[in-house]
Protein backbone atom coordinates (compact mmCIF):
# COMPACT_ATOMS: atom_id res chain seq x y z
CA UNK A 1 0.00 0.00 0.00
CA UNK A 2 1.51 3.30 -1.12
CA UNK A 3 1.04 6.47 0.88
CA UNK A 4 0.70 10.11 -0.10
CA UNK A 5 0.10 13.33 1.80
CA UNK A 6 -3.39 14.79 2.08
CA UNK A 7 -3.55 18.17 0.34
CA UNK A 8 -5.76 19.59 3.10
CA UNK A 9 -4.27 18.42 6.40
CA UNK A 10 -0.87 17.00 5.37
CA UNK A 11 -1.37 13.59 7.02
CA UNK A 12 -0.28 10.45 5.16
CA UNK A 13 -3.12 8.55 3.52
CA UNK A 14 -3.46 5.56 1.22
CA UNK A 15 -3.33 6.23 -2.51
CA UNK A 16 -6.41 4.01 -2.84
CA UNK A 17 -8.58 5.99 -0.43
CA UNK A 18 -11.33 8.23 -1.78
CA UNK A 19 -11.30 10.53 1.27
CA UNK A 20 -8.79 11.46 3.94
CA UNK A 21 -9.65 9.54 7.14
CA UNK A 22 -8.31 12.44 9.23
CA UNK A 23 -10.09 15.48 7.76
CA UNK A 24 -12.54 13.97 5.23
CA UNK A 25 -11.14 15.86 2.25
CA UNK A 26 -11.68 14.09 -1.10
CA UNK A 27 -8.56 12.82 -2.84
CA UNK A 28 -7.87 13.72 -6.45
CA UNK A 29 -7.99 10.64 -8.61
CA UNK A 30 -7.08 10.80 -12.28
CA UNK A 31 -9.17 9.61 -15.18
CA UNK A 32 -6.55 7.10 -16.30
CA UNK A 33 -5.59 5.80 -19.71
CA UNK A 34 -8.79 3.82 -20.31
CA UNK A 35 -10.96 6.77 -19.30
CA UNK A 36 -9.12 9.11 -21.66
CA UNK A 37 -9.38 6.59 -24.49
CA UNK A 38 -13.14 6.23 -23.98
CA UNK A 39 -13.52 10.01 -23.81
CA UNK A 40 -11.70 10.42 -27.15
CA UNK A 41 -13.84 7.71 -28.78
CA UNK A 42 -17.04 9.32 -27.46
CA UNK A 43 -15.94 12.73 -28.70
CA UNK A 44 -15.15 11.31 -32.16
CA UNK A 45 -18.61 9.71 -32.34
CA UNK A 46 -20.32 12.96 -31.35
CA UNK A 47 -18.37 14.91 -33.96
CA UNK A 48 -19.17 12.31 -36.62
CA UNK A 49 -22.90 12.45 -35.81
CA UNK A 50 -22.88 16.26 -35.81
CA UNK A 51 -21.14 16.38 -39.21
CA UNK A 52 -23.56 13.77 -40.59
CA UNK A 53 -26.56 15.80 -39.42
CA UNK A 54 -25.42 18.96 -41.19
CA UNK A 55 -24.61 17.06 -44.39
CA UNK A 56 -20.83 17.27 -44.51
CA UNK A 57 -20.34 13.50 -44.33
Amino acid sequence: MALKKCKECGQEISTKSERCPHCGAPTARGVGVVGRFLLIILLAIVIFIALACIGII
